[in-house]
C-alpha cells in the first residue's frame, strides 16, 4: 500500500468532480464491505478524501463533507455493534449519493 503523502499527491491530481466520485465510492463501499477492520479503513480513507477535498468546494458543498467528516467518528469504535452498524451503512449510503449529486458526474454525457 502506498503512503499517505503519495496517496494524497496521487488523489489530488485528478480534477475535482472525480475526487468527489473517488469519495462517494468509498462512501458506499463502507455499506458494502463484510469486516469492521475493512470498514475502519474506508472510514479513514474518507476522512483523508475529504480533508483533501472540501477547501476545493462550493461553499455549500464544504460544509455538508465537513459534516460527514465530523460524524464518521462516531462510528469507528462502535463497527461491531450490529445497531450501530446498520445506522453506518445507511448513512454511508445516503451521504454517497449526495456527494456525487455534488460532483456533477450524474449531469455529464
Amino acid at each position: 500500500m502506498t503512503d499517505l503523502p503519495t496517496r494524497k499527491e496521487g488523489f489530488l491530481r485528478d480534477p475535482l468532480p472525480r475526487r468527489l466520485g473517488n469519495l462517494a465510492s468509498s462512501l458506499n463501499r463502507i455499506a458494502l464491505i463484510p469486516t469492521s477492520t475493512g470498514r475502519a479503513a474506508m472510514v479513514d480513507e474518507c476522512k483523508h478524501f475529504i480533508e483533501w477535498t472540501a477547501a476545493d468546494t462550493e461553499p455549500e458543498t464544504a460544509e455538508e463533507l465537513v459534516e460527514i467528516q465530523r460524524q464518521l467518528p462516531r462510528f469507528e469504535d462502535k463497527l461491531e455493534q450490529p445497531d450501530q452498524l446498520q445506522t453506518l451503512k445507511n448513512r454511508a449510503k445516503e451521504w454517497s449519493n449526495r456527494v456525487l449529486q455534488h460532483s456533477g458526474l450524474l449531469e455529464e454525457k
